[in-house]
């Protein structure tokens, strides 16, 4: 985070720029553990190159990482494992227990770091945003009130 006096753009643009490295590293690992089809690679291989240059901030990008964590997040759900618990004294079902998969945690953890990154990626475009409306309302202030 940057310091509270610092341009809000400006911290927000860091920011976006460490949630992508962090966003890079751990697609990384998923792609280690994880072998996605091949449309999938090639949208994540796309996506990595955007993330470590200025195209990082084009709004297409904010495209690629939802369909991308999106396409994660499917991956990720079907790799829980459940284990049923044998117990020869329990009277009721026996009991249950899911976990992830090492591939499973590896992929969610480049899912929730995707999500990081596109809500970093929102907070820079709608500071830009809301930057252009208040320069374009003030100049429609300025030019109304120096009409009279």
């Amino acid at each position: 985070m940057c310091d509270e006096n610092e341009d809000p753009l400006k911290a927000a643009i860091l920011d976006a720029f460490e949630a992508a490295h962090a966003a890079s590293d751990a697609l990384h690992a998923a792609n280690d553990s994880w072998t996605p089809d091949s449309l999938m690679r090639r949208q994540i291989e796309e996506l990595d190159r955007r993330l470590d240059n200025p195209r990082l901030f084009e709004p297409r990008t904010l495209d690629r990482v939802y369909a991308v964590s999106q396409a994660l997040s499917h991956a990720s759900e079907l790799e829980w494992v459940t284990e049923f618990i044998a117990d020869e004294h329990c009277v009721s079902e026996s009991p249950e227990h899911s976990f992830f998969t090492e591939r499973g945690r590896a992929i969610m953890k480049a899912y929730l770091d995707l999500v990081d990154l596109l809500c970093a990626l929102r907070r820079v475009r709608d500071l830009i945003q809301a930057e252009e409306l208040a320069s374009t309302l003030r100049f429609q202030g300025t030019s109304q009130f120096g009409a009279r």
